[in-house]
């Protein structure tokens, strides 16, 4: 039960990011002024930047109930330790991404509150795909038999996954930055670049050392996504520069938008891969 409703929140999750960013790019952040009703009620005329927000709202309730009847779900069934303190952690994660959401909106959308709200996203994102791995029965089978990658966590290839990985999430901030102030536009260029170098070696070596499927498919996925992200990024600086052409108006939204949420999501298989590369945590974790 566990695995099935993580594999909902992660979808759900997903679809809120995207959301976020939609909010973000039509400039809809401030379409409903309070918080948490919108304009004192449940459910307003959806008209204008209201329909981006008011929605984001609602998959966000959506998932922050989920998320709690994971919560409830995870102390009727046996679990380990580590499983019970990822799903109280996610809990905790959104709970306060929601709470950073309405204070972007009472504060009028100051930078910190917005970049750090921007953030959390993807990390919460990444503790949901993490939960729908571990409990999976696969996961399960694999741990008890010692690990499906010991060959692939080791000499270098610990220190390029943890490197690629963080790299990703460096990058996620610097747009997050770029995003709501506009500023050090170049070092999220430049860190894309080392990103995309990173995650490319880290694949080329997990796909030339991996015998798993389950681990090379998401690997290979990971490869995949990279080049998209890059060209996505390529997009939405394209056209962030011919901002007030009419004919870019659509693109202008969709780019930057596609772009911040493939980023959570390469974060999200860096995580995976990780998880699938060195499965050493044993069956008590579940």
């Amino acid at each position: 039960m566990t695995h099935r409703l993580s594999q909902i929140l992660a979808l759900l999750t997903f679809c809120l990011l995207f959301l976020g960013g939609l909010v973000t790019s039509t400039g809809s952040g401030l379409a409903v002024p309070d918080w948490p009703l919108s304009y004192g009620t449940l459910f307003p005329p959806m008209v204008g930047g209201v329909r981006f927000e008011h929605t984001h709202r609602v998959v966000a309730s959506l998932v922050g109930l989920l998320s709690l009847i994971l919560v409830a779900t995870v102390g009727f069934e046996k679990r380990g330790k580590p499983v019970r303190w990822l799903v109280i952690s996610s809990f905790g994660l959104v709970v306060l991404q929601g709470i950073l959401g309405g204070l972007t909106v009472l504060h009028k959308l100051p930078a910190p509150i917005s970049i750090f709200h921007a953030c959390l996203g993807p990390i919460f994102f990444c503790s949901v795909v993490a939960l729908a791995e571990v409990t999976s029965p696969e996961f399960g089978r694999v741990a008890e038999k010692g690990g499906v990658g010991a060959d692939l966590m080791s000499h270098r290839q610990p220190l390029i996954a943890i490197l690629a990985t963080c790299f990703v999430f460096v990058q996620i901030l610097l747009g997050a930055l770029v995003r709501h102030t506009g500023e050090r536009i170049w070092f999220h260029v430049g860190g894309a670049v080392i990103a995309f170098i990173l995650i490319t070696v880290w694949v080329s070596r997990t796909l030339g050392a991996s015998e798993s499927k389950s681990v090379a498919r998401p690997a290979l996925f990971l490869g995949l996504l990279v080049v998209v992200e890059f060209f996505l990024g390529i997009g939405a600086f394209a056209f962030k520069r011919l901002e007030g052409a009419p004919e870019t108006g659509l693109a202008r939204i969709l780019f930057p938008t596609f772009h911040q949420t493939v980023g959570a999501l390469l974060l999200a298989l860096c995580v995976l891969v990780i998880l699938r590369s060195k499965n050493f945590v044993g069956p008590r974790l579940r």
